[in-house]
């Protein structure tokens, strides 16, 4: 079960050159659109559209605060301290532009930082940082906080597609086959487990590596969390608030053919 990968450096500003200029799609009435797909069942959305706009509990949207509080506290830190975490994992790779591909921290000047995380078993060597002194608070810490959300945002994700292989008389076991390999008592009736055990060891001055007893050990996932922080571009006079639209409505939709209407607000998961 292990997918566990060498630790190697990258430079973190290294992006493609054509990063944010795509061009956003445009939706009539962008507004209506969100509420449609609000109101329509989620199953029948991913059918007919391929995506779907998804409500989240309570229980998940504590999480998400409190992971973007950790985010936050890490994104003001310096570049030095955030380029501790330009990594990318699973071994040399002969694509130049690995960080949307492996995990860690990248960023593109002008437009954004990001955080790319992998769910990952005890045993990994994926690094996360931990909690800083931010706003005369600690932050929460940034590594089982994100782990936590993913562990809960997967199991969201298999929920909803076994709702649609119910709706198309198929075996859960069709969806359970696209998505990363968990132990069995993870999967059981596609329900959310109790809470993982998240284990973080400090390898370095403010460096840590975590594993989580929701993967196998060693384990390391094909999906990711990504988290962007994107710079201020509302009063800058050229083509960053083009890339801005562009680059965030992006990663807003699960779908390339059409992109839901950017939200203006500087940090997104």
């Amino acid at each position: 079960m292990s997918n566990r990968g060498t630790v190697l450096r990258h430079d973190p500003s290294l992006q493609p050159e054509w990063a944010g200029m795509e061009d956003n799609a445009q939706v009539e009435n962008p507004e209506r659109f969100v509420q449609q797909l609000s109101e329509e069942d989620v199953a029948l959305s991913l059918k007919e559209r391929g995506y779907a706009l998804i409500q989240l509990s309570e229980t998940v949207m504590e999480t998400y605060d409190n992971f973007s509080r950790s985010l936050d506290a890490f994104f003001n830190q310096s570049l030095e301290e955030k380029s501790k975490f330009a990594t990318k994992m699973m071994g040399p790779s002969n694509q130049q532009f690995t960080p949307n591909q492996y995990h860690g921290y990248s960023r593109l000047e002008g437009l954004k930082e990001q955080f790319m995380i992998r769910g990952c078993g005890k045993g990994s060597q994926l690094m996360f940082p931990g909690s800083y002194r931010y706003k005369e608070e600690n932050s929460p810490h940034f590594g089982r906080e994100g782990l936590t959300l993913f562990e809960q945002l997967d199991q969201v994700c298999r929920e909803t597609l076994h709702a649609v292989c119910k709706d198309n008389s198929l075996p859960n076991k069709n969806a359970d086959a696209l998505v990363d390999i968990l132990p069995h008592n993870q999967t059981t009736a596609g329900k959310v487990p109790s809470k993982s055990q998240i284990d973080c060891k400090q390898i370095a001055e403010g460096v840590l590596v975590c594993g989580s007893s929701y993967f196998h050990p060693g384990f390391v996932s094909s999906s990711l969390l990504d988290v962007f922080h994107y710079s201020n571009t509302f009063n800058v006079h050229d083509d960053s608030h083009v890339k801005f639209k562009n680059n965030h409505s992006s990663h807003t939709a699960a779908t390339r053919g059409l992109k839901l209407p950017p939200v203006y607000h500087r940090q997104s998961l």
